[in-house]
């Protein structure tokens, strides 16, 4: 005959079994509430310093978030901004990766955040092409930029000669210059004179967290840009 009464250390390990689940759901709780209250105060912050519209979105890195928040550092730190118009070319969307960001604690704690240094931080962004025509034709020019064959950009319009305006299509490439992108057409561009005419920058606003510009890169659906900064200190 079979006793199915538990033994005392079965049911002492199925107690202990319960009790260190608990611990790992409440525990899991506290990380995800503390996770989430120090994105609120970073994305607060970064709104207000760098003078945003919208809050940004903020999205804290690393399986467990409560040793990062006590030691007030955190690996990286991913962001999403939205509706950048300090330049000519809005930016609907701007993709920022914050390495090595340090918030005190005491002012998480305090749920006051006023300092956020970044160590080392990298920025992408797209000027769409709509976006990038519309300021073309704001500043009189009669051209239009968009995704060339074969995988380049393409510059098409007119440019007026001694009056006489002159159709053009030609692939242009892009260089970064002191707080804007360049465009310069290609050979085809209908001589030295011509290419002169058609050459301009298009002016960059100042982008969040003090980035400078690094790369530019014709895309499917308009303009990629890089930056970078080092040494970044956010403080209100």
């Amino acid at each position: 005959m079979t006793d199915h009464t538990e033994s005392p250390l079965r049911r002492r390990r199925q107690r202990v079994a319960i009790i260190a689940l608990g611990i790992v759901v409440v525990l899991w709780g506290v990380d995800t509430l503390a996770r989430i209250g120090a994105e609120f105060l970073v994305a607060r912050e970064i709104q207000n310093t760098a003078g945003l519209i919208d809050r940004p979105d903020v999205d804290v890195r690393g399986l467990v978030f409560l040793p990062q928040v006590i030691r007030g550092s955190y690996g990286r730190v991913d962001i999403t901004t939205r509706g950048i118009t300090q330049g000519p070319v809005p930016v609907d969307r701007l993709e920022s990766q914050l390495f090595d960001v340090r918030v005190p604690f005491r002012d998480v704690l305090a749920r006051d955040v006023r300092r956020v240094a970044i160590a080392r931080s990298v920025e992408r962004a797209t000027l769409g092409y709509p976006a990038l025509n519309a300021y073309l034709e704001e500043s009189g020019r009669s051209l239009q930029l968009g995704p060339a064959n074969d995988g380049g950009l393409e510059l098409t319009g007119s440019v007026d000669v001694a009056g006489q305006p002159i159709a053009v299509r030609t692939n242009a490439t892009l260089s970064v210059t002191d707080g804007g992108v360049s465009v310069t057409p290609g050979q085809n561009g209908g001589g030295a004179n011509l290419g002169q005419l058609l050459a301009f920058t298009v002016p960059v606003g100042e982008l969040p967290f003090g980035h400078q510009l690094r790369n530019a890169t014709p895309k499917e659906s308009g303009i990629e840009l890089e930056a970078q900064a080092e040494g970044v200190v956010l403080q209100s």
